[in-house]
Parts: structure tokens; C-alpha cells; sequence
């Protein structure tokens, strides 16, 4: 473990910064000795903002270049860091499949490695939420048992063109020496 997130987009639903700070202390009480973090989106970074723990900032494609502008005013050195950037979006019963602009998507990758930013792709492999659990945005509409995020790594563990294009980009990103391996075959699937 080499960071722990404190809260998950708390600004976007509270600005109680005391709060932030017990959840802060809680965990370093609890033994907990490697950098601690909070991440929100953009808009939300301000809400219960504490210059003690290390900001990172979630968006979706297209949103690079102006959240990390926005991340800098609150956390004026060290490094910027994407904590979640979505190919999609979450399916929701009886609404389209959500998918990406692959340019998009690719856009801000080579954005973020271009300018040393680090980035975590949420979701970069798809999943299942079973039984109950997928739960339900708002106002309540529930989510698909399919966790797919138009993922570059579908929720069958196959590759997309997204990935291909992920494949593609990092190719030219590699050190000195560093290959790429094959994608492995696709799962099969049956009736």
C-alpha cells in the first residue's frame, strides 16, 4: 500500500473540514504511515478542503487540462494526480449503454503523460456488481449489475478499441528497453 484514500468525493456532498480532519487522524492513529488523500471532482475540491492531506481530482474525458488548472489553486506544489478519470459512465436500468469518445479518452491520457501527471483509469477493466448491490443514482434510478464504465478492458476481461488505442499510446510512452506484451485472447462465452 503506497497511499489511502481518507473519503471519496466527500465536497460533493458536505464541507465540514473537522470532519476530514478525524477521518485524517483516525487513520494515522490507527497506524496508518503512508501518504493519506482526498479526491473530488473539480467543483468540489473547496468543501472540506484541508491543506494537511494531499488533493487529487476526479473527471471524465475532455476535463484535463482545466481540473488540473483548478486542483493547482488549492494545492499550490507538488505533484498533480487524476485519483479517478472515467472512460464513461455507470449503466442505469432502462437507459442507453454509456460509452466514450475514444478520442477523448485518449486525448487526456497523452495530456496527463505529456505534463507528468499521475492518472488512474476508473474503471480500466469492467466488473459485476452482483445481486443487490449495483445500487441507484439520483433521483432513484438503479444501476445495471454490469459495472462496465465502457472500460478499456470490457467486464468479459476483452479488449476494446479504447484499450487498443491505451495499447497504442503507451507503445510510444515505454523507456528504453520496455516491450509491450501481447493482449491475451479473448475469454469465450457461452449461451
Amino acid at each position: 500500500v503506497i497511499m489511502v484514500q481518507v473519503e471519496n468525493e466527500y465536497g460533493s456532498f458536505g464541507k465540514d473540514a473537522n470532519y476530514m480532519g478525524i477521518l485524517r487522524q483516525t487513520l494515522i492513529d490507527g497506524g496508518i504511515d503512508v501518504p493519506l488523500f482526498a479526491c473530488n471532482p473539480p467543483g468540489a475540491i473547496g468543501n472540506g478542503f484541508r491543506s494537511d492531506l494531499f488533493q487529487v481530482v476526479n473527471f471524465k474525458p475532455g476535463a484535463a487540462k482545466g481540473a488540473f488548472e483548478t486542483l493547482r489553486k488549492f494545492q499550490k506544489t507538488g505533484p498533480l494526480m487524476n485519483g479517478e478519470f472515467y472512460p464513461a459512465w455507470f449503466d442505469m436500468w432502462g437507459y442507453p449503454h454509456r460509452t466514450t469518445n475514444v478520442n477523448g479518452f485518449i486525448g487526456d491520457i497523452e495530456y496527463m503523460l505529456k505534463n507528468n501527471e499521475s492518472f488512474s483509469i476508473y474503471m480500466a477493466h469492467g466488473g459485476t456488481s452482483f445481486g443487490l448491490w449495483p445500487g441507484a443514482d439520483r433521483p432513484f434510478r438503479p444501476d445495471t449489475s454490469s459495472y462496465d464504465y465502457d472500460a478499456p478492458i470490457s467486464e468479459a476481461g476483452w479488449v476494446t478499441p479504447s484499450f487498443e488505442k491505451l495499447r497504442e499510446l503507451f507503445g510510444k510512452n515505454l523507456l528504453p528497453g520496455e516491450k509491450l506484451p501481447a493482449p491475451p485472447a479473448a475469454n469465450p462465452v457461452i449461451a
